[in-house]
């Protein structure tokens, strides 16, 4: 399987332990569009450091696979971090193009420390992605890591602050072929 990019996954506060500062929540998502003439079944393993975690405090592991009609799949955690971690074997069919994405969110009513408004519960993940896909297959790959940037009032109520999303290099370059 070979590394294709680098991810980082977190829920925290902008800078711990300050009141009243954002709250970031930042997710890895990899689109994969089949460019080959036969469907291709790829799976994404996360080689995590440290290891991911389903759920800390008011945080929780959410993992999902969005196909090429819009579809939303949720991936449970337990699965995802099932050796080897990851996503299942999901089958793109020619032309099409999928997104899976994993990322840790604050989860809505969950008790939490708070520092001012901004809660104090936080999970971060770092390391790197591996794809696989019979021999053969011809793949875009575009990983990109989303941002939501969130201030809470002392009683819970979210606003989103700002929003990012950028782009991270695939080693090799986009076009995958194995």
């Amino acid at each position: 399987m070979p590394i294709i990019t680098s991810f980082e996954v977190l829920a925290q506060p902008l800078v711990p332990g300050v009141p009243d500062v954002p709250y970031v929540q930042q997710g890895t998502f990899v689109q994969i569009s089949n460019l080959g003439t036969a469907v291709a079944g790829v799976t994404l393993s996360f080689l995590a450091t440290p290891a991911f975690v389903a759920q800390s405090g008011a945080v929780s592991l959410f993992v999902n696979v969005i196909d090429n009609l819009g579809n939303v799949t949720q991936v449970s955690p337990s699965y995802f971090l099932a050796a080897p971690v990851g996503f299942p074997p999901v089958s793109i069919p020619v032309g099409a193009t999928f997104i899976l994405g994993v990322q840790y969110v604050l989860t809505p009513g969950q008790a939490t420390e708070l520092a001012g408004s901004t809660p104090q519960s936080g999970l971060g993940t770092r390391g790197y992605i591996n794809l696989s896909a019979p021999t053969g297959s011809s793949l875009l790959v575009l990983p990109t890591i989303r941002q939501v940037f969130n201030n809470y009032s002392s009683t819970g109520a979210l606003a989103n602050v700002s929003e990012a999303a950028y782009s991270v290099p695939v080693v090799g370059g986009p076009l995958v072929k194995i």
